[in-house]
């Protein structure tokens, strides 16, 4: 879904389809480690791309923010991840605990939000990143709390 859009060139859309992939919202059970390490190196190239467009801070810092929840899952895309994580530190952002990482996740999802094109068709049908839940998300990156 994401994916689609973002190779049509809609890095906004992207974001937004692939962060809601991970919302409590999206499905009856939380993301599994794959699926979840697939969207976030994903989210990772299109808050890069919006960065690029936008020249807005925050989507640098919920690039940042994808890798490092991704990179707590485990191997699948680490070289991504890790590539996000150090784009992200070289531009300025500086590494956070999980509740910050979280925290610039979803600022970075409200942000794509407000500035994409397709609002009103897709606030019918998967609602606004601001009302979106990430707690399986949290649990799949924290298990222990």
């Amino acid at each position: 879904m994401g994916t689609c859009a973002g190779n049509a060139g809609d890095c906004a859309v992207d974001a937004v389809l692939t962060g809601w992939s991970l919302a409590d919202q999206a499905a009856a059970s939380p993301p599994d480690s794959k699926r979840a390490t697939l969207a976030l190196a994903g989210l990772g190239v299109a808050f890069r791309d919006l960065h690029t467009r936008y020249r807005d801070p925050v989507f640098m810092e919920g690039r940042g923010a994808s890798a490092q929840l991704g990179l707590r899952l485990g191997a699948d895309r680490k070289g991504y991840l890790q590539g996000h994580l150090r784009e992200a530190t070289a531009a300025g952002v500086d590494p956070t605990d999980l509740a910050g990482a979280l925290a610039r996740f979803r600022a970075a999802l409200v942000r794509a939000w407000e500035v994409c094109g397709e609002r009103e068709t897709l606030a019918q049908r998967i609602g606004e990143p601001k009302d979106m839940g990430f707690e399986g998300l949290r649990r799949l990156v924290a298990p222990d709390g």
